[in-house]
């Protein structure tokens, strides 16, 4: 049995937490600590939302029906601490026939099976059939036709073949950008799997940011530490340092074309307001150019304060203004 089945039709308050939870740990990938703050205080019927300290969360329609049933049925204090999220994923994992399911398993497996289309912002299954190239760009086949009438691309099949990936975050000199890069083709077979094929521009991103860290510390006592392949909860990919010393958290966003928006998790959301003007969004774009001298980086300091930025309650989606 597999969670759709189990969802498709909730008729029971058990089933109807089930859904909700999924919605928002699946759907919405807010961390398990997070769901503490959703709570009947917190939550407007009229809107089906959540007012958190991390901006608002939106329920769908029927999960928003569903929260308030359970309001109705379990009284005005009714909330899912961690405590209760955590049973009810655990819960609903022995219904599907997975035990001890948690809060990572869940996250991990949508990263692996899922992808967001950049046009429509809507979340598909990770199959080669609903998703194409454009452009440069990946998108859903839902959005490809509306493109295709406004401008002339070439079609693409992605991804490409196996791609070595550094284990250890140390010596990050054993390798760097031009030799990773070289790597890096694209075959068929990687329609297969276009998440996967995101997560290797995304790591091909960070180690062209880990190689700039690198030539700038030369000559001072400090180091780059790539934590980004070590802890995904982290809120951000790299611990750098100014020459000066002081420590700077690095969130690299990649992407394979110029001037596209990307997005933000909720973790990465929160760190980002927490840290400050220690934060910084190194955006790295047209990663797979040939030359790597064509490859672009721009760097933001302080993004939930940064003018340029338009944030997009999405978890988060974020627009650049360009000059």
């Amino acid at each position: 049995m597999q969670v759709k089945d189990v969802l498709k039709a909730p008729d029971t308050i058990k089933k109807m937490e089930y859904s909700i939870v999924w919605h928002l740990v699946f759907e919405k990938e807010l961390r398990n600590g997070v769901l503490n703050e959703f709570c009947t205080e917190k939550f407007s019927s009229k809107e089906n939302k959540f007012v958190t300290s991390s901006g608002d969360v939106f329920l769908d329609e029927l999960n928003g029906e569903f929260m308030k049933k359970l309001i109705a049925e379990k009284g005005k204090k009714f909330g899912f601490s961690k405590y209760l999220s955590d049973r009810i994923i655990r819960d609903l994992g022995n219904v599907i026939g997975i035990k001890e399911l948690t809060y990572r398993d869940i996250i991990a497996t949508k990263k692996k099976y899922s992808m967001i289309c950049p046009v429509c912002e809507n979340v598909l299954e990770n199959r080669g059939d609903l998703w194409v190239i454009l452009g440069g760009r990946i998108v859903c086949v839902n959005c490809s036709g509306e493109i295709k009438k406004k401008i002339v691309v070439n079609e693409v099949s992605i991804p490409m073949s196996e791609f070595l990936v550094e284990k250890e975050p140390h010596p990050l000199l054993e390798d760097n950008f031009i030799s990773a890069r070289k790597k890096f083709e694209m075959t068929i077979d990687d329609l297969l799997n276009l998440k996967d094929f995101q997560r290797r521009v995304g790591s091909l991103g960070e180690r062209f940011v880990l190689d700039q860290e690198i030539k700038k510390l030369e000559g001072t006592e400090y180091f780059p530490e790539y934590v980004g392949e070590v802890d995904v909860t982290a809120g951000y990919d790299i611990v750098s340092y100014e020459r000066t010393g002081e420590k700077i958290y690095i969130e690299v966003k990649t992407s394979v074309n110029v001037g596209s928006c990307f997005y933000l998790s909720t973790s990465e959301y929160s760190r980002a307001k927490e840290l400050s003007d220690s934060y910084y969004i190194y955006r790295v774009e047209n990663v797979l150019a040939k030359d790597s001298k064509e490859v672009r980086l721009n760097r933001y300091k302080n993004p939930c304060n940064n003018r340029l930025f338009n944030f997009i309650n999405n978890g988060w989606k974020v627009d650049i203004a360009l000059d």
